[in-house]
């Protein structure tokens, strides 16, 4: 069975680039505009990988990510960040709440399928 992966952007586009990069390789991608989208979807039905955009509205990557581990602790999240956080700053963060990885736009698709198979690998 193919992995099922939830992703939250409030930019079409970056959840399009998902869709396109990881349905032909046999992945199910579901998105979402937000984190308190992405919260509630993961309530209802379950995901392997969960990938959280950074900054969104109503609810950031970081506030769904520990929304999501609490309810979820075994739930594996990548959270990325297109903006001029302090990457060091940011990354320690997010690690630090139960994230995979943190990954930065611009992302190289080869990159992104990369990063994904990596997380889906491991148990």
């Amino acid at each position: 069975m193919s992995a099922s992966i939830l992703v939250a952007d409030d930019e079409p586009g970056f959840r399009d680039l998902f869709s396109f990069a990881l349905q032909p390789l046999g992945y199910r991608v579901t998105g979402v505009g937000d984190g308190a989208e992405a919260v509630a979807q993961a309530a209802m039905r379950p995901f392997d990988l969960v990938v959280l955009d950074h900054h969104m509205p109503r609810l950031s990557g970081l506030e769904a990510l520990k929304q999501l581990k609490a309810l979820m602790p075994q739930l594996k999240v990548m959270v990325v960040s297109g903006s001029a956080d302090d990457r060091q700053l940011l990354e320690a963060e997010v690690l630090a709440a139960g994230a995979a990885c943190c990954l930065f736009k611009p992302l190289e698709l080869a990159s992104l399928i990369q990063a994904v198979e990596l997380q889906l690998r491991k148990e």
